[in-house]
């Protein structure tokens, strides 16, 4: 079975301005340099709410797009006074979500582990730790280096 936001997806990339335009864009998420404070960068100049779209793909990176979740942390730090710089983080968050839109979380029934007298927090536990490398196997997938 396999995770996918879509509908979140397209809702991010409408907000981004993102929609129309070539299909083209960068197989990762971030650049290779950890995104600066940048407090002396040019001000924003695009007209989308910053933090209306941190938070959505902080939702998207929990719960179906965990290779997301660095560049978005990244940008989550700065979203109460964005800079140039932070918004076309953004940009480029969007433009790789754009070209992986059907890509998502594949969970297996075969990692379910299951025994008839566990206590149910050990249940518990074992499903997080499943979800865990299934999350691991993921990224790797993608072509990203932990």
């Amino acid at each position: 079975m396999e995770l996918t936001q879509t509908g979140l997806i397209d809702r991010i990339i409408t907000n981004l301005g993102l929609d129309g335009g070539r299909e083209g864009g960068k197989f990762v998420p971030a650049g290779p340099k950890p995104l600066p404070k940048d407090e002396d960068g040019p001000a924003c100049e695009e007209d989308f709410n910053v933090a209306a779209v941190v938070g959505q793909l902080l939702y998207l990176s929990g719960h179906s797009r965990p290779e997301i979740a660095y560049a978005v942390n990244c940008c989550a730090r700065y979203m109460f006074c964005p800079r140039r710089s932070h918004e076309l983080a953004l940009k480029q968050i969007g433009r790789y979500l754009r070209r992986t839109r059907t890509r998502g979380l594949f969970l297996s029934s075969r990692l379910r582990i299951f025994w008839p007298s566990m206590p149910f927090q050990m249940l518990i536990l074992l499903e997080c730790m499943a979800l865990s490398v299934l999350m691991i196997l993921l990224v790797l997938r993608a072509g990203l280096v932990l």
